[in-house]
Formats: C-alpha cells, structure tokens, sequence
C-alpha cells in the first residue's frame, strides 16, 4: 500500500514533534531546579523541607547530605546515588583523582549519626548496603592503582595530542559526537508523529 501523506499532515507532525521536545525540555528544567534547592548540609533542615528533598547518599558506610554539593557531572549524577549505598559510582568515576583528596572534599558534607533520622538517611532498599563488594585497601589495591594508571595513560595521550591542559577534557564528548547524538535525537523526535501514527516505514 502506497504511504501518501500531504502538506497539513506534515506540518501537523512537526508541530506534534515539536510539542514533545518541548514538553521534555520543560520537564527537564524543572527537574534540575528541583535538586538545585539549597539547604543547609551542616546545619538543621528548614521546616519547609520534607526528609526526602535532601540528596543523601552512603558511602563507606557514611551519610553524607549532597544538597548544596555543585557536582560537576550535574543534577543528574547526584541522583543516581540519592539515598542509595553511592560506594561503587563514588569509586568508580573519579580515575583522576587520588583518594585522599576525595575524601577530603566529602567530610564537609558528612552527616552526623545524631542527625541521620533528621535528613532521611535511609536506603530506598535496605539490599542496596553496598556489601556486594569489598572495599577495604581499595585506595591501595595494585589492580585498581593498574587501572586507573592505563586509564590516565591513555586520556593523557589523547590530551596531549589535542593540547588539552586537562586530562579530564579528554574524555568528554568531541563536537562529531555532540553532533551525532543531536542528530539522533531530531531524528527520534521527528519520527515519532509518524510512528504514533501507524506509519512504520519511517521507524525502519
């Protein structure tokens, strides 16, 4: 069967695409002025606040209440650890940093253990403990000192070959590849009035 469509059908799926791009932009925002709301980590929450707005997170066995913390990665990546055992991420995504440092900038955030209950320190699963791995002498495990050694190896290479003075802008995401994933998203969101439609063509 012949697929025809006319110039009002397609005018009307660019603006159904464009409706929904919209709708997601708007959520977004709201989304990161939602974690963006300030509070005080070291003193007592406002009565306005309810337990769950505070982002907190164990790590080592320790809460620590991120609210005011200004992440780097963002609102997002604060929000995958919120009241989660963050261990693993914590562990995981900071190669270029030593240990020490990182410690170091989450005791001002610690939470004391008189204070836990007043900012709703408590695991949305109590599985989630962070036992599932070992992490004692981590900071000086010759595997893990191997990794992080190649991992800085190999994004050094790349900064100097692009005369970065940062390694960490290294492993960010290049102009080709922004403009890929731009690419896809237009191309999503442009097909999706026709896939809403029934018009499967376009989703091949």
């Amino acid at each position: 069967q012949e697929l025809k469509l006319g110039s009002n059908d397609l005018k009307n799926m660019t603006a159904e695409a464009g409706i929904a791009a919209l709708a997601i932009t708007i959520i977004a925002v709201v989304y990161r002025y939602s974690l963006k709301k300030k509070s005080n980590s070291s003193g007592e929450p406002s009565q306005q606040k309810n337990k769950t707005d505070f982002i907190v997170t164990k790590i080592h066995n320790q809460w620590y209440n991120l609210t005011d913390f200004d992440h780097p990665g963002g609102p997002v990546a604060l929000s995958l650890v919120q009241r989660r055992d963050g261990t693993a991420l914590f562990e995981s995504h900071h190669p270029f940093t030593k240990h020490k440092k990182l410690m170091q900038i989450l005791s001002k955030y610690e939470v004391p253990k008189a204070k836990e209950s007043t900012f709703g320190c408590q695991l949305m699963d109590e599985r989630d403990d962070g036992l599932v791995y070992e992490w004692d002498g981590i900071e000086s495990d010759e595997f893990v000192s191997d990794l992080k050694a190649l991992t800085s190896e190999y994004f050094g290479t790349i900064a100097k070959e692009k005369s970065l003075s940062n390694i960490t802008e290294a492993t960010k995401a290049t102009l080709a590849r922004w403009a890929l994933v731009m690419t896809l998203m237009i191309s999503f969101f442009g097909t999706l009035p026709l896939y809403i439609h029934g018009n499967w063509v376009f989703i091949v």
